[in-house]
């Protein structure tokens, strides 16, 4: 890799990184469709797999909530999208506490913001070395 005290021009350091753009991508795509499937895992198996000490969680009763998540990474026009989503279980957001009468047992969004930012960028900085290898 070029050390930023190396770089003699703006043009030299364009030209390397244009170079090894194909290694960046296919390492983003790597470690987004990864941190989707993580996500969904944990989804899956802390959130949809029963009650925890603080009553949070989800009770199985027929496995369709918790079959119904999935996961989806999707590269196009230079632009990545890696998705978590609900298939076939509609009724999973009144289950993320969105009714006043029903209490908040899976914080789907709580968890996006808290494993997924991490996750995420940690996906995008082991691209960028994979690039640089």
């Amino acid at each position: 890799m070029i050390a930023a005290t190396e770089i003699q021009n703006l043009d030299a350091f364009i030209a390397y990184l244009e170079e090894r753009k194909a290694e960046f991508w296919a390492g983003l795509e790597e470690g987004f469709t990864a941190v989707g499937r993580e996500i969904r895992d944990i989804l899956r198996d802390k959130w949809l797999s029963g009650r925890m000490a603080d009553d949070r969680g989800l009770n199985i009763r027929t496995g369709r909530l918790h079959d119904s998540i999935r996961s989806r990474t999707e590269i196009a026009d230079k632009e990545i999208r890696s998705v978590v989503f609900n298939r076939g279980a509609n009724y999973w957001w009144y289950n993320a506490g969105n009714s006043p009468n029903h209490p908040n047992r899976f914080p789907a969004e709580d968890i996006f913001l808290e494993e997924g930012q991490r996750r995420y960028q940690d996906a995008f900085e082991s691209a960028l070395d994979r690039m640089a290898a």
